[in-house]
């Protein structure tokens, strides 16, 4: 897939994300038979909401009708560990590059001086 308005020069496609209403997700899409509940429809709009003040943060949406059975089923089967592991896999990874690119900020002579509690 590509962004949204993607054929726009960069700026215009802010300008338009801004001012164009939230695309909602469509009950019933035509000659495809997907049907989508009401439930579908509210946690989608949820996660659209353009005012950060009104959008639910995770810990909100997790709790969501749409969502919540299946979070509670996957913390009953335990999946979390795996969960976890890739999560922290990839926080050590992303700490590694950003410790390289301080060094390497600091080697050059930057003005600006990093530290970083590990």
């Amino acid at each position: 897939g590509r962004p949204p308005h993607s054929q726009l020069h960069p700026f215009q496609a802010m300008q338009k994300i801004k001012t164009v209403p939230s695309p909602e997700l469509q009950r019933k899409y035509p000659n495809s038979g997907h049907k989508f509940g009401v439930d579908a429809a509210n946690f989608v709009a949820a996660c659209l909401e353009r005012d950060p003040l009104k959008r639910p943060d995770a810990d909100a949406l997790v709790k969501h009708k749409f969502v919540a059975a299946e979070v509670k089923t996957i913390a009953k089967k335990n999946y979390s560990p795996a969960l976890r592991k890739l999560m922290n896999d990839k926080g050590k990874k992303i700490l590694a590059v950003r410790k390289q690119q301080m060094v390497e900020r600091a080697d050059s002579g930057d003005e600006y001086t990093f530290t970083l509690n590990t």
